[in-house]
């Protein structure tokens, strides 16, 4: 009976706490006018998120400028969707970096990087989301964790539609990379494959990580939240992580039985 009431008390405690909503996201986009600072890669390293894993070398997408337009022609199997997403960006960086004469455009020889990724969300996502959505501008917290020991290597983004990060090992730096890419409000639900490399110099290095390499006792786990609030496959999410690390730490359980509990809550990740 005691720890069914402390359970109750958990729960209703952690509904404060929630992922955002739909597939990638909570439901709905907005388009507005943004400014957008100038990425930390290149725009050719940018150009590299728009080809699918997998794009033949033969593939291309020219690029013209034609006034203040951007036009674009696919040859040797590309698809149009790479030729849009490749406009959308050129048109969409600060002036001083768009294109001045035509460009050719192909696949890139490996696996675009991470922090390309995360320079094209920050670059179109908050034209189309508020902070309900999720983060807005991951590079700094990602940076975060990879400072802390995040091995070079592959992951996998699959957003079909349910978004999965695959090919991370289950450690701690790795762990918040996870967690990072799950809450991360993305432009559009692309699948990826991503290199994991050291920052840039030009990334700023923010957010707090701490609970992803707190000691056991100071850290919620995702086994936790998916069986106790909600009915899905485990999901990382830095967003829900970090609030419901705040609320468990606010909690004050009595003693025997609910002991137990605080344990169990805090099970080793």
């Amino acid at each position: 009976m005691r720890t069914s009431i402390v359970i109750g008390a958990l729960l209703l405690a952690t509904t404060a706490c929630k992922t955002v909503e739909g597939s990638t996201g909570q439901g709905g986009v907005r388009f507005s006018t943004t400014v957008a600072d100038v990425p930390v890669v290149s725009l050719e390293a940018l150009f590299g998120v728009c080809w699918p894993p997998g794009a033949s070398a033969a593939q291309r997408v020219t690029l013209e400028p034609r006034g203040t337009d951007l036009t674009f022609e696919v040859q040797g199997g590309a698809s149009n969707s790479v030729g849009w997403c490749l406009r959308e960006l050129a048109t969409s960086v600060p002036e001083a970096q768009r294109l001045r004469e035509k460009r050719e455009v192909a696949p890139p020889a490996e696996p675009v990087e991470l922090w390309a990724v995360l320079a094209w969300v920050k670059l179109l996502a908050p034209g189309r989301f508020g902070p309900e959505r999720g983060l807005l501008d991951p590079g700094p917290v990602a940076a975060a964790c990879v400072e802390k020991g995040a091995r070079p290597g592959l992951v996998q983004l699959e957003q079909t539609p349910v978004l999965a990060v695959r090919g991370l090992p289950p450690l701690e730096a790795e762990r918040c990379l996870e967690a990072v890419l799950g809450s991360t409000a993305w432009p559009s639900p692309k699948s990826l494959m991503m290199r994991i490399t050291r920052a840039p110099k030009q990334q700023p290095v923010g957010g707090d990580v701490a609970v992803y390499f707190a000691p056991e006792s100071e850290a919620a786990t995702h086994a936790w939240v998916a069986s106790s609030l909600s009915e899905g496959p485990v999901a990382a999410d830095f967003v829900l992580d970090g609030c419901l690390a705040r609320v468990v730490r606010g909690l004050r359980f009595p003693g025997g039985r609910g002991d137990g509990l605080y344990t169990w809550v805090f099970a080793t990740r």
